[in-house]
């Protein structure tokens, strides 16, 4: 589910991302989607690319921007987009290996940031939905708000990220509908709808 409502917002902003739908196999929600290269393209994962061109950096992200600048990759919109789902989901699993730059699987050849994809580990799933505050704002301790805080997001359609968050509201609802309060019920839905919408606003504060 929460790769589909990472997908819903992201394509209301344009974002390049890899387009999930939830599916159900056996009464179980599962996530699919299309595979984002091709026979003649290729992912390099951040990993791999600060691994072959990075310098020493105490940071994993800062040994990645400078390889991708050594090799002439922009990145700097691609990760200002990807901060930001990330920091609308609360995504905890953003490493080095789920995102990075793709290639001509012939030439080498840099095609540029690869489209976002692995929202998974997000929306506070490892919390009991007792312990899911009723709101979630940005602050200085924000660790998803302070990377945006460096970020130009004069591409950000605040208009458009309501309505996602209001499309996305239908799919927690009828996930908890469709569980019928295994594991997922009406009292998490409400709660983690609540958090998305804290998190807009928050984002409006914080560039306000």
């Amino acid at each position: 589910m929460n790769e589909a409502v990472a997908t819903m917002i992201m394509e209301a902003q344009g974002i390049p991302c890899a387009h999930y739908d939830q599916i159900w196999v056996d009464d179980v929600p599962c996530s699919i989607c299309d595979c984002f290269v091709t026979p003649q393209t290729e992912l390099v994962s951040a990993m791999r690319i600060v691994d072959a061109y990075g310098l020493p950096s105490d940071s994993k992200r800062d040994a990645y921007e400078s390889a991708c600048a050594e090799i002439g990759a922009d990145i700097g919109l691609a990760m200002a987009q990807q901060d930001f789902i990330d920091y609308m989901m609360m995504n905890g699993d953003r490493h080095p290996g789920n995102y990075g730059l793709t290639r001509d699987a012939d030439t080498l050849e840099w095609n540029g940031p690869a489209p976002v994809f692995d929202t998974g580990t997000s929306l506070m799933c490892r919390r009991a939905t007792t312990a899911i505050p009723k709101a979630v704002p940005s602050g200085t301790s924000d660790v998803w708000a302070e990377r945006l805080f460096h970020s130009d997001l004069d591409w950000l359609d605040v208009d458009a990220l309501h309505r996602s968050i209001d499309d996305a509201s239908k799919i927690i609802r009828s996930t908890a509908a469709r569980l019928g309060g295994e594991g997922f019920d009406d009292a998490r839905a409400d709660a983690l709808i609540e958090v998305l919408r804290s998190r807009a606003e928050g984002l409006e504060d914080l560039f306000a």
